[in-house]
């Protein structure tokens, strides 16, 4: 993660790995979108090249939960503004609805063209 306020060089280098239940540095898979809280802006959701989606604590790199049935790359997520929903977009054409507090789905539609990001 970049930090343009403070350097040119990388503030934090986040890596989430298979079973980690924290972020380690150096092993696992490419991040591909991240997603921050505005109500909370010390944590966050992150997707990876892998499929998984989870909810990260900013300030000591705890893993909340990992949000399941995502098929594919991460290609969008986003969170919603004033509600506890997030929305997750990957190569399987699916968008998914989830409760931020229970981690589960709420809704999943299928959408007919690939996806690349989520508004």
């Amino acid at each position: 993660l970049y930090d343009i306020r403070a350097q040119r060089r990388p503030v934090v280098n986040a890596v989430v790995t298979e079973t980690s239940e924290q972020i380690r540095l150096m092993d696992g898979t490419r991040l591909t979108k991240i997603s921050i809280c505005e109500e909370k802006p010390d944590w966050c959701v992150v997707g990876d090249a892998m499929g998984g989606v989870r909810k990260v604590d900013l300030r000591t790199g705890n893993v909340f939960g990992k949000f399941k049935h995502i098929g594919g790359s991460v290609r969008g997520c986003c969170l919603h503004r004033t509600q506890p929903f997030m929305a997750a977009a990957s190569l399987d054409r699916y968008v998914r609805v989830y409760d931020c507090r229970s981690m589960g789905v709420v809704s999943s539609v299928y959408m007919k063209q690939r996806l690349t990001s989520l508004l």
